[in-house]
């Protein structure tokens, strides 16, 4: 993980819990993960490295056979035939290092898509949870807007029918005044 994801994600850790502040503790790591720390003492690099010496001896004892070897077939190869040695050679170098690079271009290649891959479903999830998050507030705004519109138009009935009855009694009172009591 690079430095701006750790900073991103040490960010949106503190936008969740404001009073917490992430700290590495290798030790604690060191103390739940046993197994990492004896693989990584016992593992295979352990073995290279006695393997190293041997190695290196054997290797340290062929390089007099093989310079003797390469003596005695100098003298007995032609000059043609050093050439057609030295264009196959460098034809089975290329074809074998053309071979890895386009095998580790193709492993970077699916590491980088997975990376984006999984990046982009990040922000997608994000980006969903912000969207649900505003249809959410603008429904409860909506059922508030409707809410203060029932409230308004209970508040006009009334004062209408307040109004219709006190012009409906002014207007009786005027008409005939011995018929209401």
């Amino acid at each position: 993980m690079d430095r701006s994801e750790r900073d991103w994600l040490d960010e949106a850790i503190i936008k969740t819990r404001p009073d917490f502040m992430p700290v590495p503790d290798f030790a604690k790591w060191q103390q739940s993960h046993p197994q990492a720390i004896e693989a990584l003492g016992l593992g295979p690099y352990r073995a290279i490295r006695r393997v190293g010496w041997r190695v290196l001896l054997a290797t340290a004892a062929m390089i007099p056979f093989v310079f003797g070897l390469g003596l005695i077939l100098g003298r007995s190869i032609t000059n043609r035939q050093m050439a057609q040695m030295r264009a196959s050679v460098i034809e089975a170098v290329e074809a074998q290092m053309s071979q890895q690079m386009a095998s580790a271009a193709q492993q970077y290649a699916s590491a980088a898509l997975a990376a984006a891959n999984a990046y982009t479903r990040q922000q997608v999830t994000g980006l969903a949870t912000a969207v649900e998050a505003t249809r959410q507030s603008d429904r409860e705004q909506i059922a508030a807007a409707l809410q203060q519109m029932q409230l308004a138009r209970l508040q006009d009935l009334t004062y209408l029918g307040n109004s219709l009855y006190a012009w409906a009694t002014m207007h009786m009172q005027s008409s005939d005044p011995g018929t209401i009591e």
